[in-house]
């Protein structure tokens, strides 16, 4: 299933004025599409893992951000 080439899906139909059947990739062709996809997706992730609590923002439910914790006891307790 990977390293095929589907006219119209992952390739142009027409190349050099004739229509493309399917074929299949080269070893090292594939293994460069491999490493490629390979480090988008670890770049998607560190992306991802970056976020910042207060950046969340809110949701009716819950309040986003830091909790501030219990309020000051007042004046009578």
């Amino acid at each position: 299933r990977a390293g095929y080439l589907w006219p119209g899906l992952n390739t142009p139909v027409y190349k050099d004025g004739s229509v493309q059947k399917p074929s299949q990739r080269g070893e090292a062709e594939q293994k460069e599409v491999t490493a490629t996809l390979e480090r988008q997706r670890d770049e998607w992730d560190k992306r991802r893992k970056t976020k910042i609590k207060r950046e969340r923002g809110w949701t009716g439910y819950s309040w986003g951000g830091i909790s501030l914790g219990p309020p000051d006891p007042g004046p009578n307790g």
